[in-house]
């Protein structure tokens, strides 16, 4: 089987298509749930480590940030940008079938 040819099963479609519609809301929930961790325990710590924990809180969020547009950019590129260009090529239709 070569590569970019979609003959996937449809299973194989469905369960890629449910973890990018897992990750879309894990990333989110993940960044509220560990802000609100770390800000608790800069709360409970009082000590001078208040930079530290919003350094900490920035960084997972610029990360989650990140991870929303690298899949943003990717679904943009296959339903937008490519469907005219290229054709309908296999590996085409199979990442617009992941990403719908």
């Amino acid at each position: 089987m070569f590569i970019l040819d979609c003959n996937f099963p449809t299973p194989i479609i469905n369960v890629l298509n449910t973890a990018y519609k897992v990750l879309l809301v894990a990333v989110p929930l993940g960044i509220v749930l560990f802000g609100v961790i770390d800000f608790i325990k800069v709360s409970v710590n009082q000590n001078n480590s208040q930079n530290n924990g919003i350094k900490t809180f920035v960084n997972r969020l610029i990360t989650g940030v990140m991870v929303f547009f690298v899949f943003y950019v990717v679904k943009f590129v296959f339903t937008v940008l490519l469907p005219g260009s290229l054709g309908t090529s296999d590996a085409f239709s199979c990442a617009q079938q992941i990403l719908r």
